[in-house]
């Protein structure tokens, strides 16, 4: 699929190989912010973990899709892990530092733009993805309303988003978050813009105590510290091999369609409404 092919002749193709439009969108998230995911997600459980729940799930609903958008794909980490499974991806960014990022990648068509400036054809995707990007809209409806657009009748959506509104800390503050999710939340606003929930469930469950003890409480008590949240996501080497233990158990659980009844973040497979 030559995914370019779908964008508007006012597009233009840099010498980094990326697909801009004339000019750059501002967005709530660092400055920052994709430098310092790149610096850490290669050797990142959270990123490394997402990745394997993510693909996961799409290969066990989807199979394989002909065709999929990541909207507000940052640095391209997903992106590059469902393009290794052959699907064709298109990442949408609106940020530079993002789009350079993923283009050093080399598995993607980058477009530096929002979705709803690359005007594709109605039903152009067979599938979209919106990971941890809904935490970033003061509206979401806006971007979820144009993902229906552009995806296939009966088309698949994927999200992920950071969990309960109680686990608030400096962390979302420093990443431009307006807000956390619960399951119900997560699954009433997808069905609230023309999408059917088909599973949806709780992951990161190790995460929560941490986050309560080192983040929220912190943030609580005024003890937090913006420059320690990157790091976070890094862990020693045991440490990682614990966490990826519990994803293979969660990951079990989602295969079998079992709800994990709580986790730092919410996943939720959706299918699109048409009337």
């Amino acid at each position: 699929m030559n995914i370019s092919a779908l964008l508007p002749k006012n597009f233009l193709q840099d010498s980094y190989g990326i697909w801009r439009a004339l000019a750059e969108t501002q967005v709530s998230f660092p400055a920052d912010g994709h430098a310092r995911n790149a610096e850490v997600e290669d050797r990142s459980f959270w990123f490394n973990c997402r990745n394997k729940v993510i693909t996961s799930m799409i290969q066990k609903v989807m199979g394989r899709p002909r065709s999929f958008v990541d909207v507000g794909g940052g640095t391209g980490t997903v992106a590059n892990a469902i393009a290794k499974m052959g699907v064709p991806v298109a990442l949408i960014e609106p940020i530079q530092s993002g789009c350079f990022h993923a283009a050093s990648k080399g598995t993607l068509t980058v477009v530096n733009s929002t979705l709803s400036e690359c005007a594709f054809p109605a039903e152009a995707f067979e599938a979209a993805g919106l990971f941890d990007v809904l935490e970033h809209l003061e509206q979401e409806s806006t971007v979820l309303a144009e993902v229906k657009r552009v995806i296939a009748h009966n088309g698949y959506l994927v999200i992920t988003v950071p969990a309960y509104q109680s686990l608030w800390s400096s962390a979302d503050v420093a990443a431009r978050h307006y807000r956390r999710y619960s399951l119900t939340q997560a699954t009433g606003l997808l069905r609230a813009n023309g999408f059917e929930p088909i599973y949806a469930t709780y992951f990161f469950m190790p995460l929560v105590l941490p986050i309560v003890l080192f983040r929220s409480l912190k943030t609580r008590f005024g003890l937090g510290s913006k420059a320690e949240h990157s790091q976070e996501l890094v862990a020693s080497p045991f440490m990682s091999f614990v966490m990826r233990l519990f994803t293979e158990v969660e990951l079990f659980c989602m295969k079998m369609k079992f709800p994990i009844p709580f986790g730092s973040s919410v996943l939720v497979v959706a299918r699109s409404r048409h009337q």
